[in-house]
């Protein structure tokens, strides 16, 4: 077994893993452990003759390695070195003696704060080079909303739209008040889309107008999308309708004309 808070009696001594010895004593036919850093590895073949009668042991706690001893009589002395493969090879210079069995067993463990530090260190120089050698993160820009695009398609084109005239200020006879919520605020197009933009208190309503397309054969229905007020069409016809129940505003191109800026 390795000795532990319920063992007997013990001395638990903290030493700086360096090259200059360490002097350990153990009572005779009591365990004495010695803890190294965890990830090395110990060949029993290393621990040498010269501790047969300590009868040495390499036990393992997960990774991490222990050497115990349990020396067979007091009296007993040895002298010895071992190296213990891992990331950074330690070489471990150890002077054993056994002393009496009504002493307090030893155990040793072994720090290696400045090893540590140094890694923690190379490690944060590694990050800091590697995030240097990465390449800047492209973000990319949020596409235009579809406001920003009426606005470019308007200052691009002022062709005039004749469109269904609003009632009289404070009139509310027969449909004034759904012509004045329906009624476009602007129109405009590019080479293969139409912007219809409805007025204010259209935005507000929950029953938007219906868009279609005015032909030669009646209406149809047009390849639109609508979001905050707006309706982008894929397409650029000579007359659209709005429409909500029975009442219509007609949007109607006029490309021989320009509209007044």
């Amino acid at each position: 077994m390795l000795l532990g808070a319920g063992s007997l009696s013990s001395v638990h001594r903290i030493v700086e893993y360096s090259d200059a010895p360490v002097v350990i004593e153990c009572p005779a036919t009591l365990l004495c452990r010695i803890d190294l850093k965890p990830g090395e590895y110990v060949d029993p073949k290393l621990l040498g003759s010269e501790l047969k009668l300590f009868d040495p042991q390499v036990l393992y706690s997960g990774s991490a390695p222990h050497i115990t001893l349990r020396p067979d009589a007091p009296g007993r002395r040895a002298n010895f070195m071992f190296t213990a493969a891992g990331r950074h090879p330690h070489t471990y210079w150890l002077m054993v003696s056994s002393t009496s069995a009504d002493l307090p067993m030893m155990r040793v463990t072994y720090r290696y704060d400045g090893e540590d530090q140094y890694d923690r260190q190379q490690e944060e120089q590694r990050q800091a080079r590697a995030a240097q050698s990465r390449p800047p993160r492209h973000v990319s820009p949020p596409p235009p909303t579809i406001a920003q695009v009426m606005d470019v398609a308007c200052s691009a084109n002022h062709d005039a739209y004749g469109i269904t005239p609003l009632p009289r200020p404070g009139s509310h006879r027969g449909d004034d008040d759904i012509l004045r919520a329906i009624h476009p605020a602007r129109v405009c197009h590019t080479a293969s889309q139409t912007f219809i933009q409805l007025a204010a208190t259209g935005t507000e309503r929950a029953d938007i107008p219906v868009l279609m397309e005015v032909t030669s054969d009646g209406e149809r229905v047009v390849n639109k999308y609508y979001h905050d007020g707006i309706y982008r069409v894929d397409d650029v016809a000579r007359e659209y309708a709005l429409i909500q129940g029975k009442t219509r505003v007609k949007i109607q191109w006029q490309p021989e004309t320009t509209a007044a800026k």
